[in-house]
């Protein structure tokens, strides 16, 4: 079994685009053009008026519907629950800032989330089962992802401090922390996942 087992792209939903108008297309209102009539100097003013009257109608803006309140509300009060590590561990992979409100609206907001770093971290994993030395030689493959696979260990308790600047440095480091990667930290990752579904 490995980190990545279950794991599935999570579907799209129809709550993208109402989330991402959410804060913004509530009670916008626009004004038509209005064409005045100045033929007459006697009834231009009072056509005119009467002409601005009528065009003046509200376009109405993006619909935030019920089902999208509630979804926001919802997965606004699941992460607010979760825990500070875990709501670490969750921003690590999605790559935005450890705050409930990013959070939420970066998993509401995105089509078809990736948990980065997840599938290198597997690959070095399985590689450090077999032989350390093998591991370092995957995590300097997978140097394009090492600031996720950090992120990832560090939020799980296998590393601390900041990443080495030297790619070299900090593979040595994922790789031996990798080693040491195990069910405990499967299942920390594995609630993480869940918390990044977008809900029914």
């Amino acid at each position: 079994m490995t980190i990545t087992d279950g794991y599935q792209p999570l579907p799209q939903t129809d709550l993208a685009e109402p989330y991402r108008d959410y804060g913004h297309g509530l009670d916008t209102e626009t004004d038509d053009q209005v064409d005045e009539d100045t033929t007459s100097d006697e009834t231009g003013a009072d056509e005119t008026s009467k002409t601005r009257g009528r065009g003046r109608t509200a376009r109405a803006g993006a619909k935030v519907t019920a089902r999208t309140v509630r979804a926001i509300l919802a997965k606004h009060a699941e992460l607010a629950a979760a825990s500070a590590d875990d709501i670490a561990l969750l921003a690590a992979t999605l790559g935005v800032k450890d705050n409930v409100d990013d959070l939420v609206a970066h998993i509401l907001s995105t089509p078809r989330l990736t948990l980065s770093g997840v599938t290198e971290l597997d690959a070095i994993v399985q590689a450090a089962r077999i032989d350390p030395f093998d591991a370092v030689a995957v995590a300097m493959q997978h140097e394009a992802q090492a600031k996720a696979v950090w992120g990832i260990l560090s939020g799980v308790g296998l590393l601390d401090g900041p990443r080495p600047s030297k790619d070299g440095d900090a593979s040595v480091a994922i790789a031996r922390a990798a080693g040491k990667f195990g069910p405990e930290h499967e299942q920390r990752l594995t609630a993480v996942k869940d918390l990044a579904r977008k809900g029914n």
